[in-house]
């Protein structure tokens, strides 16, 4: 497939105090290859699958230094390469009998990024995810009660700051629910053990998060 952005408005004529349009944009082209295959079979489904992406003139908000205006510029040539590998299974389909776990997950993926002579400070083309994984794991605790597991392991490409790069980090999100045909009660923990991490330059994401809530849905008769 290929496909072409135009610039935005915002992209061309904003001015503000740390950004600065640039109205001499061009749009951005891309070309895309991809492919992969899926299974599905009793107790599993997955699906393998790899692309690469040449980019030109991709439109982006950079910066040389950290004390410049970030602005828009076309970058010459971005090229991307990708796998991603995911794979469920379910142990009661697969013995077909009742068990304590009722799901297995794992999700991973990798981005390699062939920037060019690029190494401006950017917002968004150069600042990705190089390696994702995600492991996830459902079990029942009694009765209606259920959990849920995720474990997330990420690694990002470019700096946070001029002489500091990313650092990879795990993450470790939980979900406890109470679960009826019609009413589901949860407790969820996002970032359970308060890792300490950044998502974009030297912001950093909140601790732990819980939250809780019901669910309930409503049938009317026809």
């Amino acid at each position: 497939s290929t496909s072409l952005r135009m610039p935005t408005f915002t992209d061309l004529f904003y001015s503000g105090p740390t950004n600065l349009g640039n109205p001499d944009l061009k749009p951005e082209k891309s070309v895309n290859y991809e492919g992969g295959i899926k299974v599905n079979y009793s107790g599993f489904s997955g699906h393998t699958g790899a692309f690469h992406r040449r980019g030109k003139d991709l439109i982006d908000w950079v910066r040389e230094k950290e004390t410049d205006k970030w602005q828009t510029k076309n970058l010459t040539k971005i090229n991307s390469t990708g796998i991603e590998v995911s794979g469920n299974f379910f142990p009661e389909k697969i013995w077909n009998k009742k068990l304590f776990i009722t799901k297995l997950g794992l999700n991973y993926s990798y981005i390699y990024l062939d920037k060019g002579g690029n190494n401006f400070f950017s917002n968004y083309v150069l600042d990705n995810l190089k390696h994702k994984l995600d492991m996830e794991l459902n079990n029942k605790i009694w009765s209606n009660l259920k959990a849920s597991w995720r474990v997330s392991y990420q690694d990002r490409n470019g700096m946070r700051t001029k002489t500091e790069p990313y650092d990879p980090f795990w993450l470790v999100n939980t979900r406890v629910m109470w679960k009826t045909p019609s009413t589901e009660i949860y407790a969820m923990a996002a970032n359970l053990f308060e890792t300490a991490y950044f998502d974009l330059g030297i912001i950093q994401q909140p601790g732990r998060w819980i939250s809780l809530g019901i669910n309930y849905q409503v049938r009317l008769k026809k």
